[in-house]
């Protein structure tokens, strides 16, 4: 079980990396996990040299830029995860519309599932309740989409594939 660790500043002990060029949507993304029901003890944002002017007014207590040699989502990434201080980490695109529950409702899931699982949110369409990556109605390309991303294991609930994308868990009833 996953035991939830707040430190003294009643922040949860969890690291958020974002890697971004700076653009203009980064700061409310920022405002939206600050303002969540639980908040990261660090948000780590990984910028090229080249862009970290545009981030300099960016002010939060719990803020850290990071500005790497390398230009690339992927690159920038696995910067921030070598330099976040906690055992939970997560990842986020610098343009999104964060639920003010989101990280409590990854949490409660990842809490449900066996260790060293792996969850994702659900992507709405902004203002409705439409899943923005609708899945296929065929099975059988439901089937094979999961054979190119996971091989021989197809679809397996809560891992990461060998395409390193995670597949999450389906609960209808709740929103990320």
């Amino acid at each position: 079980k996953l035991y939830i660790i707040l430190n003294n500043l009643n922040k949860l002990n969890i690291s958020v990396v974002i890697a971004t060029l700076g653009g203009d949507s980064l700061k409310g993304t920022i405002e939206q996990l600050n303002n969540g029901s639980n908040v990261p003890s660090e948000i780590l944002v990984c910028i090229p040299n080249d862009f970290a002017v545009n981030v300099q007014k960016l002010q939060f207590d719990n803020l850290k830029i990071i500005s790497t040699e390398c230009k690339g989502q992927v690159a920038q990434r696995a910067i921030g995860f070598q330099n976040a201080k906690f055992d939970l980490v997560l990842q986020l695109d610098d343009d999104l519309n964060i639920d003010f529950k989101c990280i409590e409702n990854l949490l409660n899931i990842l809490n449900s599932l066996p260790f060293n699982s792996a969850v994702a949110p659900q992507y709405l369409v902004k203002g409705t309740k439409n899943m923005f990556h609708q899945r296929p109605s065929s099975l059988w390309l439901l089937n094979l989409y999961y054979f190119l991303i996971n091989g021989t294991e197809g679809y397996k609930q809560g891992v990461i594939t060998k395409a390193c994308t995670p597949i999450s868990c389906t609960f209808e009833d709740t929103t990320l």
